[in-house]
């Protein structure tokens, strides 16, 4: 063949190569969900928070979704199937369980895909759990081989709330726990935490139950730290 016919056809080739590829590369999937964000307040007597978060495929091919990971184990969703072709809609149905948490919780959920273009969609929870209490300080603290001196805990109930302390105890044998006589005119409970011994790291749950007007007792935890 000579050079000139080599020219001429690849000056047929190239163009119909180049178009081959851009319909190969021009088909594509591309989820869109409604709400990528999801905030919300929640009343401390709720157990758990069911959420979703709907999408379409708006591109024009299937999307496979691998998988999808949530950033705690307190935090649970899922997916009816997997693969969604052009036009077809699916919802992520989740839940957050709230058991003794309070005050602000943020939490992801990360949807991975198949799909080199959109391998990964984030998706947020913010959660504002009304507080019970208020601990000061949220963790008691002693460095290892200091003095095993008692701190004190201070725990303010939500009076707005209805709450009341009821009990504090410490779920470690390695802990003394001992709430202080009332204040008269306070409606504070200072609690005295103090380590049998600090020779070694160690750590304590101190266990707080609250009472609530018209629900059941929440338990709510302040962390003691050996280290």
């Amino acid at each position: 063949m000579s050079q000139l016919h080599k020219t001429i056809k690849n000056a047929f080739l190239f163009p119909l190569l180049a178009l081959a590829l851009f319909g190969v590369n021009s088909a594509r999937a591309e989820l869109k969900f409604e709400r990528t964000l999801i905030e919300d307040t929640i009343a401390p007597d709720v157990k758990s928070y069911p959420f979703e978060f709907a999408f379409k495929n708006e591109g024009d091919s299937s999307v496979e979704i691998s998988e999808i990971k949530t950033t705690c184990g307190c935090t649970t969703a899922k997916l009816d199937k997997m693969t969604y072709a052009p036009g077809e809609s699916g919802v992520i149905k989740g839940d957050f369980s709230v058991g003794s948490r309070q005050g602000l919780q943020s939490k992801k959920v990360r949807v991975l895909t198949k799909d080199l273009a959109q391998p990964e969609i984030q998706l947020a929870l913010k959660l504002d759990i009304l507080q019970l209490v208020t601990m000061k300080p949220g963790l008691l603290l002693w460095r290892v081989g200091s003095e095993p001196a008692a701190k004190t805990l201070t725990i303010t109930p939500n009076a707005g709330l209805g709450a009341s302390v009821v009990s504090v105890e410490c779920e470690s044998a390695d802990f003394v726990v001992e709430a202080l006589p009332a204040v008269a005119g306070s409606n504070d409970v200072e609690v005295v935490v103090a380590p049998l011994k600090t020779e070694a790291s160690g750590r304590g749950l101190v266990k707080v139950t609250v009472a609530m007007a018209d629900a059941e007792p929440k338990i709510i935890y302040a962390h003691a730290l050996i280290r």
